[in-house]
C-alpha cells in the first residue's frame, strides 16, 4: 500500500519528467519544426522569422524559466532520497554527477542574460585569442546545445533509474 512519502515521491519525479519535457521537447519542437518553417516562410516572402521567432522565444522562455526552477527543486529532492539510501553505487554517483553538471550546463545556456553576455564580448573583441575564444565558446553555448545536452541528460537519467533499480556497482 502507498503511503504519503510514496505519493509525493512519485508527484516530484512527475514535475521533473514533465518540466523536462517541457524544456526539451519545447527546444526540439522549436529546431526540428518551428525554426525551418519560419525561415522557409521568410525566403517565400511570407512572414519575417526572426520577428515570429523573437515573440515565440519571448514566450517559451517564460515555460523555460518555470521549467528550470522546477527542475531544480525536484531535482535537489530527488538528489537527497537518492543519495541517502545505503544501497547507492560508485556508477550511480558519477552518473548522477555528470547529469547535474551537464544540466547547470544547460540552465546557463537558458538563460538569455548568459547568451547574451558572450554575443556583447564577441562582437567587443577585436582580434587576438579573445576573439578565437569567443567563437569557440558560442556553439557551446548555442541554442542546439540544449537540445544534445538536454538528450544526454534525458540518457543519464534512465542510467541513474536502471542503476538505482537494478543496484549495479
Amino acid at each position: 500500500m502507498w503511503d504519503l512519502f510514496d505519493i509525493l515521491s512519485l508527484a516530484v519525479r512527475w514535475v521533473h519528467a514533465i518540466s523536462s519535457a517541457v524544456w526539451i521537447g519545447g527546444s526540439v519542437f522549436y529546431l526540428i519544426v518551428l525554426r525551418p518553417a519560419l525561415k522557409d516562410a521568410e525566403r517565400s516572402g511570407g512572414v519575417p522569422g526572426k520577428f515570429v521567432s523573437r515573440l515565440v522565444a519571448l514566450h517559451f522562455r517564460e515555460w523555460v524559466h518555470v521549467s528550470m526552477i522546477a527542475l531544480l527543486v525536484s531535482g535537489a529532492i530527488l538528489t537527497f532520497d537518492r543519495l541517502t539510501e545505503p544501497t547507492v553505487s560508485a556508477l550511480y554517483i558519477g552518473a548522477l554527477a555528470a547529469k547535474i553538471v551537464i544540466a547547470f550546463w544547460l540552465f546557463g545556456i537558458g538563460t538569455a542574460t548568459y547568451r547574451k553576455r558572450l554575443i556583447e564580448r564577441d562582437s567587443d573583441s577585436r582580434g587576438g585569442s579573445g576573439n578565437m575564444l569567443s567563437r569557440w565558446l558560442r556553439p557551446l553555448v548555442s541554442p542546439s546545445m540544449i537540445v544534445y545536452g538536454g538528450l544526454i541528460v534525458i540518457l543519464l537519467s534512465d542510467l541513474l533509474n536502471a542503476a538505482f533499480e537494478k543496484g549495479i556497482s
